[in-house]
């Protein structure tokens, strides 16, 4: 006979390294312990699948296949009233349904990281988000706008070539810009133009202006 049953997660580091949890549940009023449970997940195969553990305390949905209540499977977590939905804090309209739509989407870790994706009509978009966000991937859909923001640095690296292809590409700095390489060409099908304010300065064993 099948029981389901609910309770919370007492252990979550599996001696086997199976993706298990141990959870208290209470029986005639007595709280027990269970033996490792393996935990139901969207997909899992070998070496693959959605790894996505439950924290101590988070409340848990298991089905026991015995009568002694320690052989069975976690089917799932669930919010409460001490364990709360997550928000976004970027859609307040969307965020817990509070619009009626169910447009938004979202993975919350326990950190504040966030995938969110959001189908509002007219303003759909997809961002990724770190805790504090200060640092930001956003796709737009509404002006077909990729942003890419951070308060620190941003970092391209790649062993062959980088391209970048656009029909208009403006730079704006505070302060220095420096290029550093092997050889530098630049070719223009238009006027060039180079423009200082202080000096400007050209070096090199040869120089050839035409």
């Amino acid at each position: 006979m099948n029981v389901v049953m609910t309770g919370f997660v007492t252990d979550n580091q599996d001696p086997d390294n199976l993706g298990r949890v141990k959870i208290k549940i209470y029986l005639s009023e007595v709280e027990t312990e269970t033996n490792w449970l393996p935990i139901i997940a969207g997909f899992a195969g070998d070496d693959k699948g959605i790894y996505c553990l439950p924290d101590i305390d988070d409340f848990v949905l298991a089905v026991f296949i015995d009568n002694t209540y320690q052989k069975g499977y976690i089917l799932g977590s669930t919010w409460t009233q001490d364990s709360p939905l997550p928000t976004s804090e970027e859609n307040s309209d969307a965020d817990l349904n509070g619009d009626g739509n169910n447009a938004l989407r979202m993975i919350r870790t326990k950190a504040g990281q966030r995938i969110i994706l959001d189908d509002t009509d007219g303003s759909e978009k997809i961002q990724i988000l770190n805790a504090d966000a200060t640092s930001r991937i956003e796709l737009d859909a509404e002006n077909e706008l990729i942003n890419l923001e951070t308060e620190q640095g941003i970092s391209l690296s790649a062993k062959k070539a980088i391209s970048i292809t656009a029909e208009e590409m403006s730079v704006e700095l505070d302060k220095d810009l420096t290029i550093s390489c092997k050889n530098l060409g630049f070719e223009t099908s238009g006027d060039s133009s180079i423009k200082g304010d202080g000096g400007i300065a050209l070096e090199g064993k040869g120089i050839s202006l035409n």
